[in-house]
């Protein structure tokens, strides 16, 4: 995360921590478009950052998840 963050401006930083804050309230939340992954991915779940970047994360638990990658489309290779 820190090395995603210091390539982005303020604003871009501020989204970001917005867009965790809503993430750790609702993993679901439909602002973020989180969904399932495919195929060899298919045991992971995104959600949007911004127009192109994405979490990847997996749930640990019911109550739980562990963030995997944040980045632009190349996170799901």
């Amino acid at each position: 995360l820190s090395k995603y963050t210091k390539k982005l401006s303020p604003k871009g930083k501020k989204l970001v921590l917005k867009r965790l804050t809503l993430f750790a309230k609702n993993v679901f939340d439909g602002r973020l478009d989180t969904h399932k992954l495919h195929g060899d991915m298919r045991d992971r779940y995104s959600f949007s950052v911004n127009g192109g970047d994405r979490i990847v994360f997996r749930f640990i638990t019911d109550n739980h998840v562990l963030l995997l990658d944040i980045g632009d489309h190349d996170v799901y290779q």
